[in-house]
């Protein structure tokens, strides 16, 4: 009995030291860094691909599952989007990331009570988890429900203190409550803890759009600036920018920013799901 187990638990440890296994895992791992790169710039596109890749040599994978709904749900693609989530929580019935993702896809789809519970019952397999509550935060500010959303952003924020799309996010509810002072300080903690990707052209529109409100013109022109040196292709950037402008009389430069912003897409990007 002793020799079968020891010869088992042998044959166990060899397999999972083989070449194969090893250069596997290995490119599991660089595929990882390549997703998490693609989605730090924004190729939703190329991490889709690279979430592809990592469930062909492993198909049980939930993480690269619940990755690969993320970028399915940015790239509009929802229910792709749901069925990676789902089959996230066929893999473990207790991810509770996999319920925060169902949660996001279920508030793009517009259902906003059964979003709720999918991400308060992620909170009950894990009460510190904060995207959860950033996710519970979207959903309640899409019901207009802003006390709500900011105390959900908060706890967030209490639980990952370096969680930039919470502190955003949260920015976003404070200007619509004209909290101003307290809205400018907010994106600035985001800005602080994201400072070069590419979601934080939102951040810094969102900045430029608080201080307009508090006629900080100047501030605001400079925070439209650097939303748009991070993405020269964003329409919205160059629109308000030209508000800013015209504000304090700089009818050229307006006209040029309004004419710019025609020519562009616009990418609203107001509640940050991650």
């Amino acid at each position: 009995m002793h020799n079968r187990i020891f010869t088992t638990l042998f044959l166990t440890l060899s397999l999972a030291t083989t070449p194969q296994f090893v250069v596997a895992q290995n490119n599991i791992e660089q595929l990882f860094k390549q997703g998490d790169a693609a989605e730090t710039v924004g190729n939703n596109s190329q991490a889709e691909t690279t979430w592809r890749k990592v469930l062909q040599i492993e198909p049980n994978n939930g993480k690269a599952y619940n990755n690969l709904g993320n970028a399915l749900r940015r790239e509009g693609k929802l229910e792709e989007a749901l069925a990676a989530h789902q089959k996230a929580l066929q893999i473990n019935p207790s991810d509770a990331e996999a319920y925060v993702g169902i949660g996001n896809v279920l508030n793009a789809q517009g259902k906003l009570e059964d979003a709720i519970a999918s991400h308060k019952k992620a909170l009950q397999l894990n009460p510190n988890l904060a995207i959860a509550y950033n996710g519970l935060g979207n959903v309640l500010y899409g019901q207009n429900k802003l006390d709500a959303a900011v105390t959900a952003y908060q706890k967030a924020i209490q639980l990952n203190p370096k969680y930039a799309f919470a502190y955003s996010n949260l920015g976003v509810v404070l200007s619509h409550q004209k909290k101003l002072d307290a809205a400018v300080a907010t994106y600035q903690k985001a800005i602080e803890f994201n400072p070069s990707n590419v979601y934080a052209v939102y951040i810094y529109r969102g900045l430029g759009n608080a201080l307009s409100q508090q006629k900080k013109l100047d501030a605001a022109v400079a925070a439209f600036q650097k939303a748009i040196q991070l993405n020269p292709n964003n329409g919205e950037s160059y629109s308000a920018l030209g508000f800013a402008l015209a504000l304090q009389s700089k009818s050229d430069a307006a006209v040029a920013a309004f004419q710019k912003a025609l020519t562009l897409p616009l990418n609203q990007g107001q509640n940050h799901s991650r």
